[in-house]
């Protein structure tokens, strides 16, 4: 009869594997709910090394985006998704940037975001007149449009049509998907990104949008993701964010451990 011993090694070197890629995912990600901790409610600007300025993006409580929104004339409804506290992009400012960088993810070949967006209904009384132009961006360290890979926007045209957006290398970057958007819902936006091949696949509450592989932002050459960028036009009604998740796509761990599962088997042979 066959040793175990042999089996007992090969299976504790597969578990090894294992082990070293979750430390990897774990250590290249970013996933936060915006919950307390380390977020207390206020201006998200300085609270887990968030960039932002005025105070149009803030941490909110539920019941206080519920507050804010009530006042405003607007349906309260779901004001987070999950948890107690969400990111609250919305005031009567001029156009606001709120971006984190991201590392861990410069070698990876394979990134993923994930994050669930509720754009919203204009709110009169505080400036914010317009509804559309915000967006989502995955991008580099640089901290500029030449570095930008992947987004997704919710947009606004002159004809008063809502319509969910991706940036690629048409003239005018933006594309329409030719969906549309309502206030006041929630919806899951993914976007993974294959840097060998510079470009994404976007994904809408779960169901795949394009048929082929989305181009980089403009065209941009991007080697490496190192940031997330959320973006608020000048006066625009805004957004909630909540749930957001930046990790290496799980396509490329599947591959390894599909490579460490297949060294295994012929050994067993």
């Amino acid at each position: 009869m066959r040793s175990e011993t042999p089996h007992r090694l090969e299976i504790a070197a597969a578990c090894g594997l294992a082990a070293v890629l979750t430390a990897a995912v774990a250590q290249a990600q970013y996933v936060t709910g915006f919950e307390n901790p380390p977020f207390t409610p206020g201006a998200i600007a300085s609270q887990d090394s968030w960039i932002s300025g005025g105070t149009v993006s803030s941490v909110r409580t539920a019941s206080d985006i519920s507050a804010l929104l009530t006042a405003s004339g607007l349906n309260a409804d779901e004001t987070v998704h999950s948890g107690t506290q969400a990111l609250l992009m919305s005031g009567g400012e001029g156009s606001v940037t709120t971006r984190r960088f991201v590392t861990g993810l410069e070698s990876e070949t394979y990134v993923s975001l994930d994050a669930w967006v509720r754009p919203l209904d204009r709110r009169l009384d505080v400036g914010a007149t317009n509804v559309g132009n915000s967006f989502l961006v995955l991008e580099d360290s640089s901290n500029s449009s030449a570095g930008r890979a992947a987004a997704v926007r919710f947009g606004y045209d002159t004809s008063a049509l809502a319509h969910i957006d991706y940036a690629t290398s048409v003239s005018g970057i933006w594309q329409s998907t030719g969906l549309s958007w309502d206030p006041d819902t929630w919806y899951n936006i993914t976007m993974n990104l294959d840097m060998a091949a510079q470009t994404y696949d976007f994904y809408l509450d779960g169901a795949k949008v394009n048929s082929s592989p989305i181009p980089f932002y403009s065209g941009n050459t991007v080697t490496s993701i190192g940031g997330v960028r959320f973006y608020r036009g000048g006066a625009q009604a805004g957004m909630i964010i909540d749930d957001l998740t930046i990790v290496p796509e799980p396509a490329s761990i599947a591959l390894l451990l599909a490579g460490g599962c297949a060294l295994l088997l012929r050994r067993k042979r």
